[in-house]
């Protein structure tokens, strides 16, 4: 990851993800020593660590993630890589902490159809439009369907 050589068993990799099944069996040698490392392009090493907390836990059924940031990284690697446990786990986190703009803007680029609509109908019926920041994450469509919505 970047210029940071990890080194993790390769177990839970194997078993929880069909993406690393996949690159394991086509490349065999692959990952199996610094040598021979997998790089992991377009990955940051807070992501990665982040889901790394979350399939090395320090305590067993307590997860030190407690940040959106920290929970969209494990949402976004965990369904590029195709672990599904842990994307349904994100998903879990993240629900009771994800503000309307993150259900808009998560539920569109990871495909959580079911955020959506609650996401959509709390930014349009709240008292204020939304702001700057949030109109630039949720971009110039959803930003002018809210307001069309709002008038």
């Amino acid at each position: 990851v970047k210029d940071t050589l990890y080194r993790v068993p390769k177990y839970f990799f194997h078993r929880d993800s069909s993406y690393f099944r996949t690159l394991f069996s086509q490349n065999p040698g692959k990952g199996s020593d610094s040598a021979a490392p997998i790089p992991l392009d377009g990955v940051d090493c807070g992501e990665f660590d982040a889901l790394l907390s979350v399939i090395y836990p320090a305590h067993f059924h307590e997860c030190e993630l407690k940040t959106i940031e920290a929970w969209a990284s494990v949402l976004r690697l965990s369904t590029e890589w195709s672990f599904s446990s842990i994307r349904t786990l994100a998903i879990e986190r993240l629900l009771p902490i994800a503000s309307p703009v993150d259900k808009v803007v998560l539920g569109r680029t990871y495909g959580i159809h079911a955020w959506l609509q609650p996401g959509f109908v709390a930014l349009c019926n709240r008292p204020q439009p939304p702001t700057v920041d949030e109109a630039i994450r949720l971009g110039v469509r959803d930003t002018i369907l809210i307001t069309t919505v709002r008038e």
